[in-house]
């Protein structure tokens, strides 16, 4: 039985009592809990899920579902915190999602927190409109191209209208 073929390490889910409890206590909905459940059922040992949308779509639900629709749960299970994914706007393709409380190998649940506060770091360091700021003072180049294009499109229209 040392044989890695036979080795039925990783062939075990192990599911918290929590998604029972918060799907009877209303915190969750059926639809939630039932993709949920499909993601952890497909994670990795380290509770990491390559999954796609169009693959939760025709997979974690027994009728044809939207991606949006799939889209629109993942991101209410990442506001709850149950899992976390990096932000995919736009975006095609695989990705991981990352699950709150999994057993890891070395017999320690695993947490995400620590994914949600650099997520929060980076979203505050980003650029934001200020409406008490002041414009940037135009540099003596740009506002020689800005009068330059101006006397390009006067010459252009003047000339049109003889």
């Amino acid at each position: 039985m040392d044989n890695d073929e036979d080795s039925i390490e990783g062939g075990y889910v192990i599911m918290p009592r929590n998604i029972a409890r918060d799907s009877r206590n209303g915190l969750m909905t059926n639809p939630e809990r039932n993709l949920l459940l499909w993601i952890r059922l497909t994670a990795d040992v380290r509770g990491v899920s390559h999954c796609s949308m169009k693959g939760l779509a025709d997979e974690a639900f027994n009728d044809k579902v939207s991606n949006s629709y799939i889209n629109k749960i993942l991101r209410s299970l990442k506001k709850k915190r149950y899992l976390w994914y990096q932000d995919r706007n736009g975006r095609r393709g695989t990705f991981e999602v990352h699950l709150r409380d999994w057993f890891l190998k070395d017999k320690v649940i695993k947490d995400i927190t620590n994914l949600f506060e650099k997520e929060s770091v980076k979203a505050q360091s980003k650029a934001r409109w200020n409406p008490g700021a002041k414009p940037r003072p135009i540099s003596e180049t740009e506002s020689q191209r800005i009068v330059d294009r101006r006397k390009a499109i006067t010459a252009k229209f003047s000339m049109n209208n003889r």
